[in-house]
């Protein structure tokens, strides 16, 4: 089993595509990225160029997926399908969306159920820009593939953090090569969900892709306890996971890295390992946004740039 992560808040961006190739199929979980606001600040030019390469690898290996999901209609989960190129946040388009999906199976989160307004009406929207693109388009809500000796299962809509949570439902993933057990547990945050616990405790796979709680949002946004509640998971799963790559919502904010440095020293005397997904690919952390303030102070921008970032255009930024 071949594991490529793509794109992530440790390479730069939001996101949490990553590619697992086996012998029979090649499957590219969540195909998007995107940038945010923060600190009241644009994005910094380093982000823009992060994009830019996380967009170029999504894309490569798309080439190679004969398999694309979609867990929910986040926009740092899927490409777009815009008219006019968005160059503020996600650099999707059309363009972009025919280049990833054209000819693929896609395995989407149900738009019917289990499923939020906002999230709806972008999944209504994406399904008729792209269905005619795809080799199939498939509600996937709990069930399973089977790809020669590989096998693709997908679990119950699972709570965007914890339960009732208003930011609606995302899809785990889990494909066996017969060997090897890869798991996809995007937007869990720990997980706070004991449900969601529970499932990826069951399943036990070799290998853990998964979204940690969002410690920057805490206390003004959700409770402290709730993130405390999410890392305590966290450190459960990692006691029982060979390899876990932590990624996503906690990562940003520059604390995370002396969470996930713990989260380590745990995994390791219990005989396993935590990664981010730089770390994986045997590069350093690169938590931008995180650190957006810090890098307009040593990294100021062009005059040029901040006159784009002021009046916010469409078209992608003077880099």
């Amino acid at each position: 089993m071949k594991i490529v992560p793509l794109a992530s808040e440790s390479l730069g961006v939001r996101s949490m595509a990553i590619y697992v190739e086996t012998d029979d199929v090649g499957v590219l979980f969540d195909a998007g990225a995107s940038l945010a606001p923060r600190f009241g600040l644009m994005p910094h030019p380093f982000e823009y160029r992060a994009l830019k390469e996380a967009r170029e690898r999504i894309r490569a290996y798309s080439e190679r997926a004969e398999v694309i999901t979609l867990s929910h209609y986040h926009f740092d989960h899927y490409t777009p399908t815009w008219d006019e190129p968005d160059g503020r946040w996600t650099w999707g388009s059309m363009e972009e969306a025919r280049a990833i999906y054209k000819g693929k199976l896609l395995l989407a989160k149900d738009r019917n159920r289990d499923i939020n307004a906002s999230q709806r009406r972008r999944a209504y929207v994406f399904e008729k820009r792209i269905t005619w693109l795809v080799e199939g388009l498939e509600y996937c809500d709990g069930k399973a593939y089977e790809f020669g000796g590989s096998r693709l299962v997908v679990s119950a809509p699972m709570p965007h953090g914890d339960e009732g949570s208003r930011l609606g439902f995302v899809l785990f993933f889990t494909l066996t090569d017969g060997n090897d057990t890869f798991m996809f547990c995007p937007d869990t945050q720990g997980p706070v969900s004991e449900r969601a616990k529970r499932y990826i405790l069951e399943v036990r796979p070799d290998f853990l892709a998964i979204g940690g709680p969002p410690i920057y949002l805490a206390p003004s946004k959700i409770p402290q306890e709730v993130v405390e509640k999410g890392l305590n998971n966290l450190k459960e799963l990692a006691s029982e996971i060979g390899l876990m790559l932590v990624e996503h919502h906690m990562l940003r904010d520059e604390r995370a890295l002396e969470l996930v440095e713990e989260l380590k020293r745990w995994a390791r005397s219990n005989g396993n390992e935590v990664s981010t997904y730089a770390e994986f690919l045997g590069r350093k952390d690169e938590l931008l946004e995180a650190r957006r303030q810090k890098l307009y102070e040593e990294h100021p921008p062009s005059d040029e740039f901040l006159i784009w970032a002021e009046r916010r255009e469409r078209s992608p930024p003077p880099l």
